[in-house]
């Protein structure tokens, strides 16, 4: 059995350390390069507009909903061949708070939920 590849970024420590900080940004958001989402995030990421709040865009350093928005700060496995595990910073209607993503390849396409409420799986497809 191989190992797991494992992509991890601590940003306070890679703030405070200023090479490091390109380093780890890099490493920490290299697995996703192009937008992903469902049909309203894919909308909003060529710059339309959509009539849902039930938008969900994966960013290479964040991922976008309709209130909040996540800065990516930690991946754990590989986003694109394997479950992998998506550790953000939220922000949105005047709260912050820490979320948690798992996402396994499903195709062509990315299943991606919230692992404290694995119910609400979005299905993502590479925006075109």
């Amino acid at each position: 059995m191989s190992a797991r590849p494992k992509t991890k970024c601590n940003l306070p420590f890679c703030v405070k350390s200023g090479a490091a900080l390109l380093l780890c940004s890099y490493a920490a958001h290299a697995q996703v390069t192009e937008p992903w989402g469902d049909a309203a995030g894919c909308t909003i990421a060529a710059g339309g507009q959509v009539q849902t709040d039930s938008i969900f865009l994966l960013l290479p350093d964040r991922v976008q909903r309709y209130e909040s928005t996540c800065l990516i700060t930690e991946i754990d496995g590989d986003i694109m061949t394997q479950r992998a595990v998506i550790h953000t910073q939220c922000n949105g209607e005047g709260s912050t708070w820490d979320e948690v993503y798992a996402s396994t390849p499903v195709g062509e396409d990315l299943a991606i939920w919230p692992v404290d409420s694995p119910d609400f799986v979005t299905e993502l497809r590479q925006c075109q």
